[in-house]
Protein backbone atom coordinates (compact mmCIF):
# COMPACT_ATOMS: atom_id res chain seq x y z
CA UNK A 1 0.00 0.00 0.00
CA UNK A 2 1.19 3.52 -0.73
CA UNK A 3 -0.04 4.96 2.57
CA UNK A 4 2.81 4.40 5.05
CA UNK A 5 0.85 5.87 7.98
CA UNK A 6 -0.61 2.55 9.00
CA UNK A 7 0.40 -0.46 11.03
CA UNK A 8 -0.61 -4.07 10.42
CA UNK A 9 -2.98 -3.79 13.39
CA UNK A 10 -5.09 -1.34 11.41
CA UNK A 11 -5.53 -3.79 8.53
CA UNK A 12 -6.36 -7.06 10.26
CA UNK A 13 -9.42 -8.90 8.95
CA UNK A 14 -9.49 -11.88 11.29
CA UNK A 15 -7.36 -13.02 14.21
CA UNK A 16 -7.64 -16.55 15.61
CA UNK A 17 -5.61 -16.81 18.80
CA UNK A 18 -6.68 -20.42 19.38
CA UNK A 19 -6.58 -19.99 23.15
CA UNK A 20 -10.23 -20.60 24.12
CA UNK A 21 -11.23 -24.28 24.48
CA UNK A 22 -14.91 -23.31 24.60
CA UNK A 23 -14.76 -21.42 21.29
CA UNK A 24 -11.94 -22.83 19.19
CA UNK A 25 -12.56 -20.59 16.17
CA UNK A 26 -13.14 -17.33 18.03
CA UNK A 27 -12.14 -14.23 16.04
CA UNK A 28 -10.34 -11.76 18.31
CA UNK A 29 -10.12 -8.99 15.70
CA UNK A 30 -13.52 -7.53 16.63
CA UNK A 31 -14.87 -8.24 13.14
CA UNK A 32 -16.91 -11.29 14.24
CA UNK A 33 -15.53 -13.71 11.67
CA UNK A 34 -15.70 -16.72 13.99
CA UNK A 35 -14.68 -20.02 12.42
CA UNK A 36 -16.58 -23.30 12.85
CA UNK A 37 -14.90 -26.59 13.78
CA UNK A 38 -15.74 -29.37 11.31
CA UNK A 39 -14.93 -33.02 10.63
CA UNK A 40 -15.06 -36.38 12.35
CA UNK A 41 -12.31 -35.31 14.75
CA UNK A 42 -12.88 -31.61 15.26
CA UNK A 43 -9.87 -29.37 16.00
CA UNK A 44 -9.43 -28.60 19.68
CA UNK A 45 -7.31 -26.34 21.87
CA UNK A 46 -4.28 -27.96 23.48
CA UNK A 47 -0.90 -26.86 24.79
CA UNK A 48 1.71 -27.84 22.25
CA UNK A 49 5.36 -27.25 23.17
CA UNK A 50 4.41 -24.56 25.71
CA UNK A 51 2.06 -22.75 23.33
CA UNK A 52 -1.75 -22.85 23.25
CA UNK A 53 -2.88 -23.93 19.81
CA UNK A 54 -5.58 -25.52 17.69
CA UNK A 55 -4.58 -29.11 16.95
CA UNK A 56 -5.64 -30.89 13.76
CA UNK A 57 -5.69 -34.69 13.53
CA UNK A 58 -5.14 -34.98 9.77
CA UNK A 59 -6.62 -37.87 7.80
CA UNK A 60 -8.74 -37.94 4.68
CA UNK A 61 -10.14 -34.72 3.27
CA UNK A 62 -12.79 -33.25 5.57
CA UNK A 63 -11.71 -35.12 8.71
CA UNK A 64 -10.47 -32.23 10.84
CA UNK A 65 -10.61 -28.55 9.86
CA UNK A 66 -12.01 -25.08 10.49
CA UNK A 67 -14.39 -23.32 8.14
CA UNK A 68 -14.31 -19.53 7.99
CA UNK A 69 -17.35 -17.45 6.95
CA UNK A 70 -17.88 -16.08 3.44
CA UNK A 71 -17.67 -12.33 3.13
CA UNK A 72 -14.33 -12.44 4.88
CA UNK A 73 -12.46 -11.06 1.86
CA UNK A 74 -14.97 -8.51 0.59
CA UNK A 75 -12.47 -5.64 0.79
CA UNK A 76 -9.50 -7.45 -0.76
CA UNK A 77 -8.39 -6.03 -4.09
CA UNK A 78 -5.40 -5.42 -6.33
CA UNK A 79 -4.85 -2.19 -4.41
CA UNK A 80 -4.80 -3.76 -0.95
CA UNK A 81 -3.11 -7.15 -1.30
CA UNK A 82 -3.53 -9.90 1.27
CA UNK A 83 -1.40 -11.61 3.94
CA UNK A 84 -2.07 -14.76 5.96
CA UNK A 85 0.26 -15.61 8.85
CA UNK A 86 0.41 -18.26 11.57
CA UNK A 87 2.67 -20.16 13.90
CA UNK A 88 2.72 -23.76 12.72
CA UNK A 89 3.81 -26.99 14.39
CA UNK A 90 4.11 -29.90 12.00
CA UNK A 91 3.43 -33.50 12.91
CA UNK A 92 4.10 -36.37 10.54
CA UNK A 93 1.98 -35.75 7.46
CA UNK A 94 0.29 -37.98 4.92
CA UNK A 95 1.33 -35.99 1.85
CA UNK A 96 2.95 -32.69 0.89
CA UNK A 97 -0.39 -31.25 -0.27
CA UNK A 98 -1.86 -30.97 3.20
CA UNK A 99 -3.12 -27.42 3.53
CA UNK A 100 -2.31 -24.94 6.25
CA UNK A 101 -5.13 -22.94 4.70
CA UNK A 102 -7.13 -22.97 1.46
CA UNK A 103 -9.59 -20.15 0.74
CA UNK A 104 -11.75 -20.21 -2.39
CA UNK A 105 -14.76 -21.46 -4.29
CA UNK A 106 -13.82 -25.08 -4.94
CA UNK A 107 -11.36 -27.24 -6.89
CA UNK A 108 -11.94 -25.28 -10.11
CA UNK A 109 -11.00 -22.03 -8.41
CA UNK A 110 -10.46 -19.33 -7.74
CA UNK A 111 -8.51 -19.97 -4.55
CA UNK A 112 -5.42 -19.16 -2.51
CA UNK A 113 -3.64 -21.82 -0.49
CA UNK A 114 -0.46 -22.66 1.40
CA UNK A 115 0.64 -26.28 1.76
CA UNK A 116 2.68 -27.87 4.54
CA UNK A 117 5.78 -27.88 2.32
CA UNK A 118 5.35 -24.11 1.88
CA UNK A 119 4.04 -23.90 -1.64
CA UNK A 120 1.77 -20.87 -1.86
CA UNK A 121 -0.60 -20.65 -4.83
CA UNK A 122 -2.97 -17.99 -6.17
CA UNK A 123 -5.21 -19.72 -8.74
CA UNK A 124 -7.70 -18.41 -11.26
CA UNK A 125 -7.34 -20.45 -14.43
CA UNK A 126 -3.65 -21.08 -13.82
CA UNK A 127 -1.16 -20.96 -10.95
CA UNK A 128 0.75 -17.98 -9.70
CA UNK A 129 2.98 -19.34 -6.96
CA UNK A 130 5.88 -19.02 -4.56
CA UNK A 131 7.44 -22.36 -3.63
CA UNK A 132 10.03 -22.76 -0.89
CA UNK A 133 10.77 -26.27 -2.16
CA UNK A 134 11.52 -27.50 1.34
CA UNK A 135 10.09 -29.62 4.09
CA UNK A 136 10.06 -27.95 7.49
CA UNK A 137 11.21 -29.79 10.57
CA UNK A 138 8.68 -31.74 12.59
CA UNK A 139 7.99 -31.00 16.22
CA UNK A 140 8.98 -27.34 16.44
CA UNK A 141 7.19 -24.01 16.17
CA UNK A 142 7.94 -21.80 13.16
CA UNK A 143 6.25 -18.63 12.03
CA UNK A 144 4.98 -18.70 8.44
CA UNK A 145 3.43 -15.92 6.38
CA UNK A 146 2.18 -15.70 2.80
CA UNK A 147 2.03 -12.12 1.56
CA UNK A 148 0.54 -11.32 -1.84
CA UNK A 149 1.16 -7.76 -2.92
CA UNK A 150 -1.20 -6.32 -5.53
CA UNK A 151 -0.05 -4.25 -8.49
CA UNK A 152 -1.91 -1.18 -7.12
CA UNK A 153 -3.61 -0.56 -10.43
CA UNK A 154 -0.56 -1.56 -12.45
CA UNK A 155 1.66 1.09 -10.86
CA UNK A 156 4.12 -1.25 -9.11
CA UNK A 157 7.10 -2.65 -11.00
CA UNK A 158 6.61 -6.04 -9.35
CA UNK A 159 3.97 -7.77 -7.25
CA UNK A 160 2.82 -11.25 -6.28
CA UNK A 161 3.20 -13.95 -3.61
CA UNK A 162 6.11 -14.16 -1.15
CA UNK A 163 6.58 -16.80 1.58
CA UNK A 164 8.29 -15.98 4.87
CA UNK A 165 9.59 -18.31 7.59
CA UNK A 166 10.50 -16.71 10.91
CA UNK A 167 10.44 -13.34 9.19
CA UNK A 168 12.84 -14.27 6.38
CA UNK A 169 11.94 -14.72 2.72
CA UNK A 170 12.14 -18.39 1.69
CA UNK A 171 10.25 -18.15 -1.63
CA UNK A 172 9.67 -15.11 -3.83
CA UNK A 173 7.04 -15.41 -6.55
CA UNK A 174 7.01 -11.71 -7.37
CA UNK A 175 6.11 -10.95 -10.97
CA UNK A 176 7.80 -8.19 -12.94
CA UNK A 177 5.67 -5.65 -14.76
CA UNK A 178 7.58 -6.63 -17.90
CA UNK A 179 6.07 -10.14 -17.64
CA UNK A 180 2.85 -8.78 -19.06
CA UNK A 181 0.92 -12.06 -19.18
CA UNK A 182 1.58 -13.11 -15.58
CA UNK A 183 1.27 -9.54 -14.30
CA UNK A 184 -2.17 -9.26 -15.89
CA UNK A 185 -3.10 -12.68 -14.51
CA UNK A 186 -2.30 -11.46 -11.00
CA UNK A 187 -4.59 -8.45 -11.48
CA UNK A 188 -7.32 -10.77 -12.77
CA UNK A 189 -6.89 -13.04 -9.74
CA UNK A 190 -7.41 -10.11 -7.40
CA UNK A 191 -10.58 -9.26 -9.34
CA UNK A 192 -12.08 -12.58 -8.19
CA UNK A 193 -12.45 -11.15 -4.67
CA UNK A 194 -15.12 -8.75 -5.93
CA UNK A 195 -17.70 -11.58 -5.86
CA UNK A 196 -18.39 -13.10 -2.44
CA UNK A 197 -19.35 -16.49 -3.92
CA UNK A 198 -15.78 -16.95 -5.16
CA UNK A 199 -14.61 -17.29 -1.57
CA UNK A 200 -17.33 -19.26 0.13
CA UNK A 201 -15.25 -22.36 1.01
CA UNK A 202 -12.60 -20.96 3.31
CA UNK A 203 -10.72 -23.66 5.18
CA UNK A 204 -7.95 -23.85 7.74
CA UNK A 205 -6.44 -27.33 7.63
CA UNK A 206 -8.38 -28.59 4.58
CA UNK A 207 -7.88 -28.50 0.80
CA UNK A 208 -10.40 -27.61 -1.91
CA UNK A 209 -9.25 -30.80 -3.65
CA UNK A 210 -10.78 -34.01 -2.25
CA UNK A 211 -7.71 -36.24 -2.90
CA UNK A 212 -5.60 -34.04 -0.58
CA UNK A 213 -5.38 -35.07 3.07
CA UNK A 214 -6.18 -32.71 5.93
CA UNK A 215 -3.43 -30.97 7.88
CA UNK A 216 -1.76 -32.88 10.70
CA UNK A 217 -0.25 -30.56 13.27
CA UNK A 218 -1.07 -27.45 15.27
CA UNK A 219 -1.63 -23.76 14.51
CA UNK A 220 -1.46 -20.71 16.76
CA UNK A 221 -2.02 -16.98 16.34
CA UNK A 222 -3.57 -17.29 12.85
CA UNK A 223 -4.09 -13.89 11.18
CA UNK A 224 -5.46 -12.50 7.93
CA UNK A 225 -4.57 -8.98 6.76
CA UNK A 226 -6.04 -6.67 4.16
CA UNK A 227 -2.54 -5.86 2.89
CA UNK A 228 0.47 -7.42 1.23
CA UNK A 229 2.78 -6.97 4.19
CA UNK A 230 6.48 -6.20 3.77
CA UNK A 231 9.30 -8.19 5.38
CA UNK A 232 9.62 -5.70 8.25
CA UNK A 233 5.85 -5.81 8.83
CA UNK A 234 5.87 -9.63 8.86
CA UNK A 235 8.61 -9.50 11.50
CA UNK A 236 6.51 -7.03 13.50
CA UNK A 237 3.51 -9.37 13.35
CA UNK A 238 5.62 -12.37 14.38
CA UNK A 239 7.14 -10.53 17.35
CA UNK A 240 3.75 -9.47 18.70
CA UNK A 241 3.21 -13.00 19.98
CA UNK A 242 6.72 -13.42 21.44
CA UNK A 243 8.38 -12.27 24.65
CA UNK A 244 11.58 -10.25 24.45
CA UNK A 245 13.50 -13.33 25.56
CA UNK A 246 11.93 -15.42 22.81
CA UNK A 247 12.71 -12.73 20.24
CA UNK A 248 16.44 -12.60 21.03
CA UNK A 249 16.67 -16.40 21.13
CA UNK A 250 15.02 -16.53 17.70
CA UNK A 251 17.46 -13.93 16.41
CA UNK A 252 20.36 -15.92 17.85
CA UNK A 253 19.29 -19.24 16.35
CA UNK A 254 17.81 -18.19 13.01
CA UNK A 255 19.24 -14.79 12.08
CA UNK A 256 22.81 -14.62 13.36
CA UNK A 257 25.47 -16.63 11.57
CA UNK A 258 29.11 -16.23 10.57
CA UNK A 259 29.64 -18.12 7.32
CA UNK A 260 33.45 -17.83 7.25
CA UNK A 261 35.98 -19.21 9.72
CA UNK A 262 39.16 -17.80 8.16
CA UNK A 263 39.56 -14.04 7.59
CA UNK A 264 42.37 -11.97 6.10
CA UNK A 265 40.46 -8.74 5.51
CA UNK A 266 37.97 -6.56 7.39
CA UNK A 267 34.55 -8.10 8.01
CA UNK A 268 31.18 -6.39 8.35
CA UNK A 269 29.50 -7.12 11.68
CA UNK A 270 25.73 -6.44 11.97
CA UNK A 271 24.65 -4.01 14.67
CA UNK A 272 21.01 -5.10 14.62
CA UNK A 273 18.77 -7.96 13.47
CA UNK A 274 15.12 -8.54 12.62
CA UNK A 275 14.48 -5.10 11.23
CA UNK A 276 16.17 -3.36 14.15
CA UNK A 277 14.21 -5.17 16.86
CA UNK A 278 17.35 -6.82 18.28
CA UNK A 279 20.56 -4.88 18.98
CA UNK A 280 23.92 -6.63 18.49
CA UNK A 281 27.32 -5.69 19.94
CA UNK A 282 30.58 -7.55 19.36
CA UNK A 283 33.57 -8.38 21.54
CA UNK A 284 36.87 -9.78 20.24
CA UNK A 285 39.20 -11.94 22.33
CA UNK A 286 42.21 -10.41 20.56
CA UNK A 287 41.79 -6.76 19.62
CA UNK A 288 45.23 -6.64 17.95
CA UNK A 289 44.21 -9.36 15.49
CA UNK A 290 40.54 -8.43 14.98
CA UNK A 291 38.80 -5.43 16.52
CA UNK A 292 35.28 -5.28 17.97
CA UNK A 293 34.29 -3.53 14.74
CA UNK A 294 35.66 -6.34 12.53
CA UNK A 295 38.88 -4.58 11.48
CA UNK A 296 41.80 -6.94 10.82
CA UNK A 297 45.06 -5.95 12.52
CA UNK A 298 48.65 -6.30 11.35
CA UNK A 299 49.39 -9.92 12.27
CA UNK A 300 52.58 -11.74 11.32
CA UNK A 301 51.19 -15.24 11.76
CA UNK A 302 47.74 -16.89 11.98
CA UNK A 303 45.84 -15.95 15.13
CA UNK A 304 42.87 -17.69 16.70
CA UNK A 305 40.15 -15.23 17.70
CA UNK A 306 36.80 -15.70 19.42
CA UNK A 307 34.12 -13.17 18.46
CA UNK A 308 31.29 -12.90 20.96
CA UNK A 309 28.00 -11.36 19.85
CA UNK A 310 25.72 -9.96 22.54
CA UNK A 311 22.08 -9.75 21.45
CA UNK A 312 19.73 -7.56 23.45
CA UNK A 313 16.16 -6.31 23.52
CA UNK A 314 15.24 -4.14 26.49
CA UNK A 315 16.27 -6.12 29.60
CA UNK A 316 16.79 -9.45 27.80
CA UNK A 317 20.23 -10.48 26.54
CA UNK A 318 21.96 -13.55 25.17
CA UNK A 319 25.33 -14.34 23.62
CA UNK A 320 26.68 -16.35 20.70
CA UNK A 321 30.34 -17.08 19.97
CA UNK A 322 32.21 -17.66 16.73
CA UNK A 323 35.76 -19.04 16.49
CA UNK A 324 37.85 -17.58 13.66
CA UNK A 325 41.39 -17.69 12.33
CA UNK A 326 42.89 -14.35 11.28
CA UNK A 327 45.60 -14.65 8.60
CA UNK A 328 48.35 -12.19 7.69
CA UNK A 329 47.74 -10.12 4.59
CA UNK A 330 48.24 -12.36 1.57
CA UNK A 331 47.53 -15.48 3.61
CA UNK A 332 49.75 -18.42 4.52
CA UNK A 333 49.79 -22.02 3.31
CA UNK A 334 47.14 -23.82 5.30
CA UNK A 335 48.26 -27.31 4.26
CA UNK A 336 51.78 -28.71 3.93
CA UNK A 337 51.88 -32.10 2.24
CA UNK A 338 54.87 -34.37 1.87
CA UNK A 339 54.26 -36.99 -0.78
CA UNK A 340 56.53 -40.04 -0.84
CA UNK A 341 56.76 -41.67 -4.22
CA UNK A 342 56.50 -45.24 -2.93
CA UNK A 343 53.26 -44.60 -0.96
CA UNK A 344 50.14 -45.27 -2.98
CA UNK A 345 47.65 -43.71 -0.56
CA UNK A 346 48.01 -40.89 1.95
CA UNK A 347 45.23 -39.71 4.27
CA UNK A 348 45.09 -35.93 4.31
CA UNK A 349 42.10 -34.86 6.43
CA UNK A 350 38.39 -35.46 6.91
CA UNK A 351 37.48 -32.22 5.13
CA UNK A 352 39.43 -32.69 1.89
CA UNK A 353 38.11 -33.90 -1.44
CA UNK A 354 41.32 -35.06 -3.11
CA UNK A 355 44.77 -34.19 -4.38
CA UNK A 356 45.91 -36.26 -7.33
CA UNK A 357 49.49 -36.91 -8.49
CA UNK A 358 50.38 -38.96 -11.55
CA UNK A 359 53.63 -39.92 -13.28
CA UNK A 360 53.16 -39.34 -17.01
CA UNK A 361 56.77 -39.89 -18.03
CA UNK A 362 55.60 -41.73 -21.11
CA UNK A 363 52.69 -39.43 -21.95
CA UNK A 364 52.35 -38.22 -25.52
CA UNK A 365 52.70 -34.52 -24.69
CA UNK A 366 55.74 -35.15 -22.48
CA UNK A 367 55.13 -31.91 -20.54
CA UNK A 368 54.63 -31.17 -16.88
CA UNK A 369 51.68 -28.97 -15.92
CA UNK A 370 49.20 -28.21 -13.17
CA UNK A 371 45.45 -28.04 -13.68
CA UNK A 372 42.56 -27.00 -11.44
CA UNK A 373 39.12 -28.50 -11.81
CA UNK A 374 35.88 -27.62 -10.04
CA UNK A 375 33.24 -29.64 -8.31
CA UNK A 376 30.41 -28.97 -5.85
CA UNK A 377 30.59 -30.07 -2.22
CA UNK A 378 27.70 -31.13 0.03
CA UNK A 379 27.00 -27.50 0.97
CA UNK A 380 26.62 -26.49 -2.69
CA UNK A 381 29.76 -24.33 -2.56
CA UNK A 382 32.13 -24.48 -5.50
CA UNK A 383 35.59 -25.78 -4.56
CA UNK A 384 38.75 -26.62 -6.47
CA UNK A 385 40.34 -30.01 -6.87
CA UNK A 386 44.06 -29.72 -7.53
CA UNK A 387 45.53 -32.17 -10.02
CA UNK A 388 49.32 -32.40 -10.28
CA UNK A 389 50.71 -34.10 -13.37
CA UNK A 390 54.51 -34.41 -13.25
CA UNK A 391 56.73 -35.49 -16.15
CA UNK A 392 59.50 -37.16 -14.14
CA UNK A 393 59.16 -39.66 -11.23
CA UNK A 394 60.08 -38.20 -7.84
CA UNK A 395 61.03 -39.76 -4.52
CA UNK A 396 59.58 -36.93 -2.44
CA UNK A 397 57.21 -34.13 -3.51
CA UNK A 398 56.38 -31.20 -1.22
CA UNK A 399 53.19 -29.23 -1.86
CA UNK A 400 51.91 -26.03 -0.27
CA UNK A 401 48.20 -25.20 -0.73
CA UNK A 402 46.89 -21.64 -0.35
CA UNK A 403 43.15 -21.31 0.44
CA UNK A 404 42.73 -25.03 -0.19
CA UNK A 405 39.81 -26.90 -1.65
CA UNK A 406 37.92 -29.25 0.62
CA UNK A 407 39.48 -32.66 0.09
CA UNK A 408 38.92 -36.14 1.46
CA UNK A 409 42.10 -37.96 0.56
CA UNK A 410 45.21 -38.18 -1.56
CA UNK A 411 45.59 -40.62 -4.42
CA UNK A 412 48.96 -41.09 -6.10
Amino acid sequence: MNDKNYSPKDLIIAHYLFDDPDCVGKDSSGNDYDAITEGEVKPKIEVMAERKAATFSGGKNGSSYLKLPSGLFKNISDRTGITISSWIYLKKGTDVWERIFDFGKGPDGPYIFLSRNLRGVCFSGSDLFADAGKTCSLGEWIHVAMSVKGTEGGTLSSAGPVIYVNGEIVADGSISQTSSGAYKQLRNWFETFSEEKNYSNNYIGRSQHVPDSDFHGALADFRIYEAGLTEDEVIEVMCESLTDKEIIELAKDKYLSFPITVVSRDVSLPSSLMGGKVAVTWRSSDMDALSNQGTVGNVAEPKGVTLTATLSKKDSTTEKQFTLTVLPEGGVPSHHLTIEGDNELLDVSDIMYGLFYEDINNAADGGGFMQSLFRTDHSNHLNSILILIIQEPVDVLQVEIMSPPYMHGLVI
